[in-house]
């Protein structure tokens, strides 16, 4: 319905969470047990988990998504295998057709991670078709996870506005300095679907909030100004 600026390459941030939670639901066992290295607890703003500690893969993909944590994101691929994570995350973007997509790291930290809003595209698709209990995830505004050992619960928060509301499918946040705020989100639209891309905005909610109105009204034929 409304594009700008699609083809510019622009620092990805932690959306690039959303092809690390794809490769590891393809390639992880679910029920496995990752455990916190010192690398993965050291990694930027993580105040969530310690070194030593033990969650399911899926409480780890939970936790990336949900509340944004690095140091999940990285965990995943550390067990996996570093290097090997993130060649499967490239070549699953290659494999797409996200041309000019390029993946460093699976947090997004690294300013290098580069998407452009059509590539987005690309992958908002086959993750709806494909992988929808990513988006469902996403949805949640609050959970839970356990840690293995002492079975004790921590508590997962948002950093998503739109998270636990009834039009929003499910969506992905992302911030650094270097690519200011961006937000992929997939919302319902009457009987339709709606995908909202935005990149380096200094008030991506607002923005997103304004893409989805106008979308609504083109899909139900109102006019916009209305």
């Amino acid at each position: 319905l409304v594009k700008k600026n699609e083809f510019d390459l622009w620092p990805m941030a932690s959306l690039t969470k959303l092809m690390t939670a794809s490769i590891a639901f393809e390639n992880i066992d679910l029920n496995s047990k990752i455990l916190i290295t010192e690398k993965s607890a050291s990694q930027l703003s993580n105040t969530l988990f310690k070194m030593g500690e033990y969650y399911s893969a899926m409480d780890m993909i939970r936790a990336s998504l949900i509340s944004s944590n690095n140091t999940s994101a990285f965990s995943l691929a550390e067990s996996f295998g570093y290097e090997k994570f993130i060649n499967l995350m490239q070549q699953k973007a290659n494999f797409l057709g996200m041309k000019k997509t390029v993946f460093f790291d699976p947090t997004g930290l690294s300013s290098s991670n580069k998407s452009t809003v059509l590539d987005f595209e690309i992958l908002a698709n086959y993750i709806y078709k494909n992988q929808k209990e990513i988006l469902d995830i996403t949805s949640e505004k609050v959970a839970e996870i356990k840690e293995i050992a002492s079975g004790s619960i921590k508590t997962l928060h948002t950093t998503n506005i739109f998270a636990g509301e009834e039009y929003f499918i499910g969506g992905k946040t992302g911030y650094t300095t270097e690519a200011q705020g961006n937000l992929f989100s997939i919302f319902k639209a009457g009987n339709k679907l709606l995908l909202s891309i935005v990149l380096g905005s200094t008030s991506r909610f607002e923005d997103t909030q304004k893409i989805y109105i106008l979308g609504l009204r083109k899909l139900l034929g109102l006019s916009a100004s209305r």
